[in-house]
């Protein structure tokens, strides 16, 4: 059985020269479209000359600064041309990017953990060598343009971002990853870009889903991103919480401005797509006049989380269009697979892999275990895989495995080592469960990391989350494993409230009872004020069962430590954490990671270790 490929056009995306340089996107689109805009904002533009031209000014710059190629660049900068430019600067200096967002006063912590020489940031305590502060970087848009524009330094397998850097693992992304996703981006399907569209920026752009997805396809067509008065920068939980304008609290209002904001400016400048998250969409169908604001857009899609149910069935009466999903990850420098693959969408569908990426499920095994659309030939299938366990079998779960993927779009492995990269055969095992329909889409299940075993059964929390998500006291629900009190592992059920009322364990256990089997129902529910999100929307479990484990005493030595938000833990109402229980857990600092050889590092590294803790390693970011 060989992998799944993508059908229709035998298209492989726009392929890239060996050895190109991520800012030779921006050189070439200068040259084709100069006086075109190439960032919108409700105050002015910026051309794609502009943006070059600047780019030039930042590399010297950072030269002057005494910023070497190899060494990293932390950029706690917000979405906005300041950002792009920095990026492509990054890039053509030769220089590794790690963008984190608007600094929250940790700059010099994330810094030090990827061994960091520099910082562009508004942060004065960040203690780094080498500091260009955003005022310092305005004045690349004004410097007289360079006697001769300089050359790119590296490409290729160079190293250009260190993303999720505010995650678990820093992903080490090179050149051809991001070229060859942003390639694969620029062709998809029927409805692939067209000349001079204009993107509506609201997904942040210090992120993959951002800068890979949402920015740098527009470099292609000589198109424009559109970005908000208010970005969602200074939303990141609220573009994530469910319950629209009437739950949340200060989040869900922070969201609901953000999304206001780029319905103004999606009309304003008449925007024609739109990648966005599924808190985005959800905002989306509570403000009034959102149809007429986005009349000009001619294509939604969706990534980070599933969208849900309802909200994608609303996008599509009120636009008369569908929201086309996806899935992605850090790991593959963005997408891996899109409904854009398909037909047409279908919910639950996160369609077919891109132009050039192979997928396959797999079982214990390490075999496929449904039979595989595409390739059939031994060469083509590439060698077998290793075999590992991941799930236990459940009589309802179907034909689901582990989602493993190939293509130029896969990382280098893991800061600073590169260990827990694609495999010497180029497969990387995600740490994703899901299963392929009769068409040879894919279905995303679960997390394998966050699977729950009860008394030998599994249980898949997004499938409880789901049900208890539909009880009419429920805005949020986040469902973990933990240990209860004979050790064994049990389902906990970490919910918030929607405002004015307060849900009982009695009233959810009655709810649930009728709706899932015993060994599924939680036997514990505990409320809290707000959920921990990703910067995309994403909830993020990891916190939850951090801030659970601190509420109630029980110690996770098995959890990595992921810097984040602190769940405020409220038994019945909100309000702030409550004091911390004796013995409990505390949340360790984040402690800088030995640098690699940089010599290495522009190397396609073969993964180390066994294949199951290297899917137990990915970054959790499912994207578009």
């Amino acid at each position: 059985m060989g992998p799944v490929s993508s059908p229709g056009t035998p298209d492989a995306g726009i392929p890239a020269p060996l050895g190109a340089n991520v800012a030779d996107l921006l050189r070439t689109a200068a040259g084709r479209y100069p006086d075109l805009p190439a960032v919108i904002t409700m105050s002015g533009s910026r051309t794609w000359a502009e943006l070059d031209a600047a780019t030039d000014a930042g590399v010297a710059a950072l030269q002057a600064a005494g910023v070497a190629p190899g060494e990293r660049l932390v950029l706690a900068l917000p979405t906005g041309a300041d950002l792009a430019v920095a990026l492509f600067a990054a890039a053509r200096a030769g220089v590794i990017a790690v963008p984190i967002g608007p600094s929250r006063g940790d700059t010099g912590a994330f810094a030090d953990r990827v061994g960091a020489v520099a910082a562009i940031s508004d942060d004065p305590d960040h203690g780094l060598p080498i500091s260009l502060d955003p005022a310092r970087l305005a004045q690349w848009w004004t410097a007289a343009p360079a006697a001769a524009p300089p050359a790119a330094i590296g490409g290729g397998e160079d190293l250009t971002l260190l993303a999720r850097a505010r995650g678990d693992r820093a992903v080490m992304l090179s050149h051809r990853a991001v070229l060859a996703a942003v390639a694969a981006i620029g062709e998809l399907g029927k409805l692939r870009l067209r000349d001079h569209e204009r993107v509506l920026q609201v997904l942040p752009m210090y992120h993959l889903a951002g800068w890979v997805v949402a920015f740098l396809p527009i470099a292609l067509i000589g198109g424009a991103s559109v970005i908000p008065e208010v970005g969602f920068d200074a939303a990141t939980v609220g573009i994530g919480v469910h319950g629209g304008s009437a739950q949340g609290g200060d989040a869900a209002a922070a969201g609901r401005r953000a999304t206001e904001a780029a319905l103004t400016a999606a009309h304003a400048h008449r925007a024609t797509l739109v990648p966005g998250a599924p808190g985005f969409y959800h905002h989306l169908v509570t403000v009034p006049g959102a149809e007429r604001a986005l009349s000009s857009v001619r294509l939604f899609t969706s990534g980070t989380a599933p969208l849900e149910p309802d909200d994608f069935a609303i996008v599509r009466s009120l636009m008369g269009q569908p929201v086309w999903e996806g899935y992605g990850l850090s790991e593959s420098a963005s997408v891996v697979t899109s409904s854009l693959r398909t037909a047409r969408p279908h919910h639950g569908s996160v369609g077919r892999p891109l132009a050039g990426l192979e997928l396959r499920v797999i079982g214990p095994d390490g075999h496929d275990v449904t039979p595989a659309v595409g390739p059939q030939t031994a060469e083509e299938a590439g060698p077998e895989h290793d075999r590992f366990d991941f799930v236990a079998d459940v009589p309802d779960a179907g034909e689901v495995g582990r989602i493993v993927i190939r293509g130029a779009t896969l990382f280098s492995g893991y800061w600073p080592d590169g260990g827990g990269g694609p495999g010497a055969d180029g497969w990387f095992v995600t740490g994703d469960i899901g299963y392929l329909d009769d068409a040879g889409e894919l279905h995303l299940v679960d997390r394998a990391a966050e699977v729950i075993k009860v008394a030998g059964f599994t249980v898949y929390p997004r499938e409880v989350e789901e049900v208890l998500a539909t009880h009419p006291y429920v805005a949020e629900v986040a469902v973990i494993g933990m240990p209860g009190l004979d050790g064994q592992e049990q389902v906990v059920a970490v919910l918030v409230a929607k405002a004015g009322t307060h849900p009982t364990p009695g009233d959810l256990g009655d709810f649930v009872s009728d709706l899932l089997p015993p060994f599924k129902r939680p036997a514990v529910y505990h409320l809290v004020s707000a959920l921990p999100r990703t910067e995309v929307g994403r909830l993020d479990r990891a916190s939850v069962q951090r801030s659970y484990s601190r509420a109630v005493g029980i110690p996770l030595p098995r959890l990595a430590a992921v810097p984040g938000t602190v769940v405020g833990v409220d038994p019945g109402s909100a309000g702030d954490d409550p004091p911390q229980p004796a013995g409990a857990a505390e949340e360790p600092d984040i402690t800088p990671e030995q640098v690699g050889d940089l010599g290495e590092l522009g190397a396609r590294l073969p993964g180390t270790g066994n294949r199951e803790d290297r899917g137990e390693q990915d970054t959790d970011e499912d994207l578009f």
